[in-house]
């Protein structure tokens, strides 16, 4: 190769190198907007001086204000506030990285006098997420997928105790369907799918059927969720229900184990992302 074939090269080389890390930095400023909007949010609700007169209008009286200028609807604003709440390590590289690249501290401080003083005394110790934490974040989404579908899901219950001889045990998520009217119980594993899962959701069923079912009620549905990054796999339980009564009442109303896998895989890409992208490098800077 002569010179200039090298010369070439080289700057075929340096453009895409550049051109990577662009978008990488602006996947990381996004990432850190998102952040700091929710944290604005959530604190605002917590110590805002007039934040009483809003109540729980907070967010679509912002999304109001907010939408024409910068396209933030409701569901992005609670995304915000829902990714502050999951993740506080991040406060760390905020403040480390946005002044190095021109960002004026000012953006970096919560947006009301009164709550200047609330802060790094809560966050300092915290440590990365652990798996536990990446299942609570996947219940918290399934939990407002489920909520958002606008099907008949009323949520009743979160790591509801039962207790059988002495032996507690717990469901993640119960819900009440108010048109199959029937509980619909969720069990989610951050792991592979294990023959066992079966056998304890359908013991979770028996229980519901002979302790908490009332009169009126139809017989309860189970769902159980499995997840790992080589696998995700969603199965309705029934508990000898008859399968002919199953497909025709109840799965023509409850979302199909395809919607629900679909929206699963998707939801833990996403929550990973930030788990790799954040907390391997909080863990490098503490």
């Amino acid at each position: 190769m002569n010179n200039f074939d090298h010369l070439v090269s080289s700057i075929d080389r340096l453009h895409d190198s550049m051109r990577q890390a662009a978008v990488g930095s602006v996947n990381r400023m996004l990432t850190f907007r998102n952040w700091l909007t929710g944290r604005y949010i959530v604190e605002y609700e917590q110590k805002g001086r007039d934040r009483a007169e809003y109540g729980a209008n907070l967010i679509s009286r912002l999304a109001q204000r907010l939408r024409a200028r910068r396209g933030f609807s409701e569901r992005n604003l609670e995304l915000f506030r829902e990714f502050y709440q999951i993740y506080p390590q991040i406060p760390q590289l905020v403040t480390a990285e946005l002044p190095a690249i021109g960002i004026p501290e000012e953006i970096l401080q919560l947006p009301t006098a009164e709550l200047q003083t609330y802060k790094d005394k809560d966050v300092m110790n915290i440590s990365p997420k652990s798996e536990s934490d990446l299942e609570s974040a996947l219940l918290d989404h399934i939990q407002s997928f489920l909520l958002e579908m606008g099907n008949g899901f009323c949520f009743e219950a979160r790591q509801k105790r039962i207790t059988l001889d002495n032996e507690h045990d717990r469901v993640d998520l119960v819900f009440y369907h108010r048109i199959l009217r029937c509980h619909v119980l969720i069990d989610l594993k951050v792991r592979k799918f294990r023959h066992g899962d079966a056998g304890q959701m359908n013991f979770y069923l028996n229980y519901y059927r002979e302790n908490i079912m009332a009169s009126g009620d139809n017989p309860p549905v189970g769902l159980i969720l499995c997840t790992d990054r080589d696998k995700t796999r969603v199965e309705y339980a029934t508990a000898g229900m008859d399968n002919q009564l199953f497909v025709s009442k109840y799965q023509a109303v409850l979302p199909s184990e395809e919607e629900i896998r679909t929206f699963l895989e998707n939801d833990r890409d996403r929550t990973e992302y930030v788990i790799r992208e954040m907390g391997a490098e909080y863990q490098g800077k503490s």
